[in-house]
């Protein structure tokens, strides 16, 4: 399963990621993130969901399509990891 959470990065700047929930409990999350120059993939411990807020859009949540059109033309425009484009193909509703 997959959400959409703003993420703060050691950097101290927001980024938008998408985040990958497992079912089961874990130790590490893998996110997507929007870096200023591509598009990645990092794993962080599972402490730092808690430190994630839900991203809105007109106070509901981000829908997963608009997020993954965005997604796809930002790593069109300033590139991605193989990593990130397997996370986007896994992401896409079936």
């Amino acid at each position: 399963m997959y959400s959409l959470h703003t993420y703060r990065l050691v950097s101290g700047s927001d980024h938008v990621a998408l985040l990958h929930t497992p079912d089961r409990k874990t130790k590490w999350l893998k996110v997507l993130v929007m870096r200023d120059k591509a598009l990645g993939v990092e794993r962080v411990p599972a402490s730092e969901r808690d430190h994630m807020r839900e991203l809105l859009h007109k106070g509901k949540p981000y829908p997963m399509a608009r997020a993954l059109k965005v997604l796809r033309k930002f790593a069109k425009a300033h590139g991605s990891s193989k990593a990130a484009r397997d996370f986007i193909r896994e992401a896409m509703p079936k």
